[in-house]
């Protein structure tokens, strides 16, 4: 049985050097980190069939890189572009939305959200994500 693999979108991965460590030791799991809006869409659009990932993490408030092509959307709303993709590209992928402000949204954003399990930057606990994702395997029925 392969590894389960977990897929990080945030424009900030060096931040969460040590939960991705925890994560992988605590969960059994393989994190997958992607750094800009690019990467991303070309992830998501990129794989065909069964999504790869046990669970998707993205950072509703990911900005593209100066050196980024936004033609994809605002770069206000890249996060929210990224979640529309996934949907539409991985309709059975399970999301979990990481942002440090989700207050920045509007309520039309905040709407497109509604549904999608999410946890604030300055809450989440290095015992949070393990279990949250051994839940998901679980439910699963992953070992």
């Amino acid at each position: 049985m392969s590894q389960t693999r977990i897929l990080w979108i945030d424009d900030e991965m060096f931040l969460f050097r040590t939960f991705i460590y925890h994560l992988e030791r605590e969960a059994n799991c393989k994190v997958d980190g992607v750094e800009t809006v690019t990467k991303a869409l070309a992830t998501i659009t990129s794989n065909r069939g069964a999504w790869p990932y046990l669970l998707t993490i993205l950072d509703i408030n990911i900005r593209p890189a100066q050196h980024e092509d936004t033609t994809e959307g605002d770069a206000e709303t890249a996060g929210l572009d990224i979640l529309k993709k996934l949907r539409e590209h991985q309709p059975d992928a399970e999301i979990l939305l990481l942002s440090g402000v989700f207050e920045r949204l509007d309520e039309q954003h905040l709407r497109e959200l509604e549904g999608v399990p999410r946890i604030d930057k300055a809450t989440l606990l290095i015992e949070t994500l393990p279990t949250y994702v051994n839940r998901l395997k679980s439910r699963k029925g992953i070992a």
